[in-house]
């Protein structure tokens, strides 16, 4: 069975995008901690699927869910993911392994994931004042991470997650056109929005 999984495995994967190498490492990597058959192991796969819908450069700790921080030392005993250093609380995820985790190892996760990346962006973007100085550095600490969200997502969004994330890439945006002054990356957040809402509603609702 190991060796039909496998060979399933090796079909699938695209050589002409990726080193060989390099996905089969991160393959093994994950196979490992999935072998382990442990209570812990199961959850740092959760959040490792998690983490790949994020931005990989750096991944504040504050955007990773409370309940699967505990985790995070499981990911780093494989390489999955490492500490960004110095004395940031961050890790940064290689952008191959998250593409290799998005592809290959999602499965019917994508939906629980996609909402729970929204859920704890939203949980910091909402706080953002733009009375408050102080709460500027929210929407810089988030901004990657929503442009990425909306990247990986696309216009599939799960039905519990689309008020939210609406919410939240309307927020980012307005902070980035108001606060920010960018311009380009704030019609990028307004311009994925108004396809989603097509999408969902169609051309002729009011909404749109």
């Amino acid at each position: 069975k190991k060796y039909d999984s496998q060979k399933k495995y090796d079909s699938a994967v695209d050589t002409s995008v990726y080193p060989f190498s390099i996905v089969e490492v991160v393959h093994m990597c994950v196979m490992k901690i999935v072998d382990w058959e442990q209570e812990d192991s199961v959850k740092a796969v959760r959040l490792l699927k998690y983490l790949s819908l994020l931005d990989h450069v750096e991944i504040p700790i504050d955007l990773v869910p409370e309940k699967w921080r505990p985790h995070l030392a499981l990911l780093q005993s494989q390489s999955l993911v490492v500490d960004a250093g110095g004395s940031k609380r961050a890790i940064q995820m290689h952008s191959v392994t998250q593409e290799v985790v998005r592809t290959q190892l999602m499965g019917h996760s994508r939906a629980e994931m996609i909402g729970a990346a929204t859920d704890q962006l939203w949980k910091w973007v909402k706080r953002i004042n733009q009375n408050k100085k102080a709460t500027f550095f929210i929407g810089w600490m988030c901004n990657n991470h929503v442009r990425r969200l909306t990247e990986n997502a696309g216009t599939t969004v799960p039905q519990a997650s689309q008020d939210t994330v609406r919410q939240l890439v309307e927020t980012m945006a307005h902070f980035l056109l108001q606060v920010g002054c960018q311009y380009t990356g704030a019609v990028a957040l307004y311009e994925w929005e108004l396809r989603l809402e097509v999408k969902l509603f169609g051309h002729d609702h009011v909404d749109v």
